[in-house]
């Protein structure tokens, strides 16, 4: 009897929730016995209380299963989408070099990318149809799911959700993206400017230090309330991450920056719904 074969995102060692989860769910949409191995000293590392137990990597001493390693920053492209799918990945440096393992990347396609995208008419729906499918069948830990039922009720139909992106923030040294307080502002201008029916506004900052600069400047274009997401005291860093970003995802308009894959985890748990003004 041939011996299963797990799929594990290798454990993060400075990567925040974008990069961990965009490689997890390109390897679990082809092989759904894939798990994440923890890093428990690591602030962002411990996915055993974010998600359920099931997609969480246990050794297996009595090999039942053969495990594969491998990491990605990517939504890879299947081999078998990749005459559906033109190549629109927008870094012109970038390499298609596969999920960093030889064993798994008979999946995928070595001749596109799609990262860094929010247009989901560009999209092919065969690529669309499968990733979601695969965020349908994530299970996450009843922590965050008692957390997220508590915000959702308050999210109203014209939700602005917008996240700062600094690249300071506390588990972050010279990350060299770019960062423009005024850009950001320019934005919210023309936003809000845009649509007028924007009537709550839910914003997420990787630096608090930001806050009060923000927070003035919004509030002198709208009345419509403002909320910060505050990590509570009972929940952990990364906790607050996921839960930051599956709030922002059930909003209707965003602002964030382009290259992160926290926005790009934004625009793919909104089934990329959500209506996306990213920045640089």
């Amino acid at each position: 009897m041939r011996t299963p074969i797990e799929y594990v995102i290798k454990k993060p060692i400075y990567d925040g929730i974008g990069n961990v989860l965009k490689s997890f769910i390109t390897a679990y949409s082809v092989n759904t016995h894939t798990t994440i191995e923890c890093n428990p000293d690591f602030v962002f590392g411990n996915y055993n209380t974010v998600l359920d137990n099931r997609h969480i990597y246990v050794p297996d001493e009595n090999r039942s299963r053969h495990s594969e390693f491998m990491y990605t920053s990517r939504l890879l492209v299947l081999k078998e989408e990749e005459d559906l799918q033109q190549h629109i990945f927008s870094d012109e440096n970038a390499e298609v070099n596969g999920c960093g393992n030889n064993n798994c990347n008979h999946h995928f396609s070595f001749k596109c990318l799609i990262d860094y995208n929010y247009h989901p008419e560009v999209l092919c729906n065969k690529l669309k149809e499968r990733i979601w499918r695969t965020i349908d069948n994530i299970v996450f830990h009843p922590t965050i799911i008692e957390k997220i039922n508590e915000i959702y009720s308050n999210i109203t139909s014209n939700t602005l959700a917008i996240s700062v992106r600094t690249w300071t923030s506390f588990h972050e040294t010279n990350i060299q993206r770019p960062y423009d307080d005024e850009t950001y502002k320019d934005m919210f201008s023309h936003v809000l400017t845009s649509h007028q029916e924007i009537d709550k506004i839910i914003i997420s900052f990787d630096n608090h230090s930001v806050e009060k600069e923000y927070i003035n400047y919004i509030s002198r274009m709208t009345t419509s309330p403002i909320v910060v997401l505050h990590k509570d005291s009972d929940i952990n860093p990364l906790q607050h991450a996921i839960i930051k970003m599956l709030t922002l995802s059930r909003c209707k308009y965003f602002i964030g920056n382009r290259i992160s894959t926290f926005s790009e985890l934004v625009f793919w748990f909104s089934r990329c719904e959500i209506k996306c003004y990213p920045l640089f």
